[in-house]
C-alpha cells in the first residue's frame, strides 16, 4: 500500500469514528458497565463453586458447577428469543428499566446464597434479567449505525465491552479478598451506575413500526417463522460450535489454569507486582483473575482496527479465520503445564474471539429488516444458549472425570495405593504427597504424565472444525446467491434463503 492510499485509509477510518452520534457512545457505556459487573462475578464463580483447594468455597462437583452454568446460559440466552420482538413493541427505555431492576435483585440474592439451590435460583434470575437487557442494547446500537460504518461500529461495541472486562479483574480480586459475598454485592453496586447513564439517553417510549400494532400471538408466530429461515437457523447452529469453544475458555479453563499451569517463570521474568499474583503449593503464580487482563486488553487495543481490516473480507471468511484462531488457541492454552505456552494460547484464542464476535453480530444484523433489529439480534442468543448450555454440561463432565487434579489424585491413591478411608477431594493432593514423598509440583507432574489431562481439549477442537467446515459450506452457498454488478454483490437466487 503506497503512502497516499494509506493516508486515505486512515482518514476514512477516522471519519467513520466521527460519524457516530452521542447516543451511540452512551448506549455502549450501558453495555460496558453491565459487562464489568458481570465479569467481576464470572471470574470468581468457577473457583468459588468447584475449586477444592481454596478457603470458603462451596466445593461442589464440577458437574454441579456445569449444571449451574447450563441453567444460567439457557435462561440468559433463550429469554431474548421471546423478548427481542416485544422490545421493539413496548419501547427500549421501559425494557431496560425492567432489566436493571431484575439484574440488581439477582446480584443481591447471589450475595446471600450459601447453598446450591439458592445460588442456582439467583443465577437464573440474573440470566433472565441479562436476557432482557442484551437484545435491547444491541438493537439500539444497530439503529444508530449504517452499512458504511457497521463493521467499525461493532468493533467499537466489542472494544468498550472489553474495556469493562479489562477493568473487572482488579475489582474482582479486591472484593474476593474481603470475602466471597462481597464480590456479588460489589457487582450490584457497579450495575447501579447504568441507571444514571440511562437517564441521559433520549429514547422514544415505543417504536413506530408495524410490529407495535400486532397481537402477542402474531409476534410470537413471526419470531418462529423468521428464525426457521435456512439462512438464519443454519448460521445459528454453526456458530453454536464456536460458542462451545468460547464457553470452555471462560468456564473450564480457569479451573484448569489453577490446577495445572505453572506460571512461576512468567511471574519472575516480568517481576509482576504482588497484587497480580497468588501463592499456592507451586509457589508464586499469576493470579487467575488476571487472565482476563491479557484477553480483554488485547481486544481493546486490536478489535477496532482488526474489525476495520476484516470489513474488506467476505463476512463468512472472516468468521472462518476467527473460529480457527479460537480453536487452536484453546488447545494451546492447556497443551502443557508451561505458563509461557498457555499465555501464547490465550493470545491466539483472543485474536479468534475479537475477529469472530463482531462479525457474528454484524452477520445477524445484515439479515434483519429495519423494524426487526431486536428480534434478529435475539437469535444470536440461540447460538449462545446451545453453545454455552451444551458446553457447560459437556465441559463440567469432561473436566470432573478427566481433568480435575483433585479427582485424579483421588483416583491415583485408590488405584496405586488402595487407599479409600478418610479420602476427600479436598485432601487428596496432600495425601498423595504424604504417601509418595513428593512435593506438590512433583505430584502434579506425576498426575499429568499418568492421566494426560490436556486431552480434555481435543473434543472442543473437533467442534471448531465443524464450525469452520460448516461456515465454508454456508459461505459457498451464500455466494451462489450473488452476482457482481458495478463492483457490488447483487442478490440472486440462493439455496440458503
Amino acid at each position: 500500500m503506497n503512502s497516499k492510499s494509506h493516508h486515505q485509509s486512515v482518514e476514512g477510518f477516522l471519519l467513520q469514528i466521527k460519524s457516530f452520534p452521542a447516543k451511540f457512545w452512551l448506549i455502549n457505556l450501558l453495555q460496558m458497565f453491565e459487562k464489568m459487573a458481570y465479569v467481576v462475578v464470572l471470574l470468581q464463580i468457577p473457583i468459588y463453586l468447584a475449586q477444592k483447594d481454596i478457603a470458603g468455597g462451596m466445593y461442589l462437583d464440577q458437574s454441579a458447577k456445569g449444571f449451574i452454568f447450563f441453567g444460567w446460559a439457557i435462561v440468559q440466552r433463550i429469554t431474548p428469543f421471546f423478548t427481542g420482538a416485544f422490545t421493539d413493541r413496548i419501547g427500549y427505555k421501559k425494557t431496560l428499566s425492567i432489566s436493571f431492576s431484575i439484574i440488581f435483585f439477582a446480584y443481591l440474592i447471589l450475595g446471600t446464597a450459601t447453598d446450591f439451590w439458592l445460588f442456582l435460583f439467583g443465577i437464573l434470575i440474573l440470566g433472565f434479567g441479562s436476557g432482557i437487557f442484551l437484545p435491547a442494547i444491541q438493537a439500539l446500537i444497530a439503529k444508530t449505525i449504517n452499512k458504511k460504518n457497521e463493521s467499525t461500529a461493532w468493533g467499537i461495541y466489542f472494544m468498550l465491552l472489553n474495556l469493562g472486562v479489562f477493568l473487572a479483574p482488579p475489582i474482582s480480586k479486591t472484593l474476593k479478598e474481603i470475602n466471597w459475598h462481597a464480590v456479588f454485592y460489589g457487582s450490584a453496586f457497579i450495575f447501579l451506575i447504568n441507571s444514571i447513564i440511562l437517564y441521559f439517553i433520549k429514547l422514544p417510549e415505543t417504536e413506530k413500526s408495524d410490529i407495535e400494532q400486532k397481537q402477542s400471538k402474531i409476534v410470537l408466530k413471526e419470531i418462529f417463522t423468521d428464525f426457521f429461515q435456512p439462512k438464519v437457523y443454519i448460521f445459528v447452529l454453526l456458530m453454536s460450535c464456536f460458542v462451545i469453544i468460547y464457553m470452555q475458555f471462560y468456564e473450564t479453563f480457569p479451573n484448569f489454569f489453577v490446577d495445572w499451569i505453572d506460571t512461576s517463570g512468567f511471574v519472575e521474568y516480568f517481576q509482576l507486582p504482588q497484587f497480580m499474583t497468588t501463592n499456592n503449593s507451586f509457589g508464586v503464580m499469576y493470579s487467575y483473575e488476571w487472565i482476563r487482563i491479557i484477553d480483554s486488553g488485547l481486544i481493546i487495543l486490536a478489535v477496532v482496527p482488526v474489525s476495520w481490516l476484516m470489513s474488506k473480507l467476505f463476512r463468512i471468511n472472516a468468521l472462518m479465520i476467527g473460529c480457527s484462531f479460537a480453536a487452536v488457541g484453546l488447545l494451546l492454552c492447556g497443551a502443557s503445564m508451561s505458563g509461557w505456552l498457555s499465555m501464547g494460547g490465550i493470545i491466539i484464542y483472543t485474536f479468534g474471539e475479537l475477529i469472530t464476535n463482531p462479525k457474528f453480530t454484524e452477520q445477524m444484523n445484515s439479515l434483519a429488516s429495519e423494524n426487526k433489529k431486536a428480534q434478529y439480534m435475539s437469535y444470536l442468543n440461540i447460538s449462545f444458549a446451545l453453545g454455552l448450555g451444551g458446553g457447560a454440561i459437556l465441559g463440567g463432565y469432561i473436566y470432573q472425570y478427566f481433568g480435575e487434579k483433585a479427582s485424579l489424585a483421588l483416583k491415583y491413591l485408590q488405584t496405586h495405593y488402595q487407599l479409600t478411608e478418610g479420602l476427600t477431594l479436598q485432601n487428596a493432593m496432600l495425601r498423595l504427597q504424604e504417601v509418595s514423598g513428593m512435593d506438590a509440583k512433583q505430584a502434579t507432574e506425576l498426575l499429568w504424565n499418568t492421566y494426560h489431562p490436556y486431552t480434555i481439549w481435543y473434543p472442543f477442537l473437533l467442534f471448531g472444525a465443524v464450525a469452520i467446515v460448516g461456515l465454508w459450506w454456508y459461505g459457498k452457498s451464500s455466494r451462489m446467491n450473488y452476482h457482481l454488478k458495478n463492483d457490488k454483490l447483487i442478490p440472486a437466487n440462493n439455496p440458503i434463503q
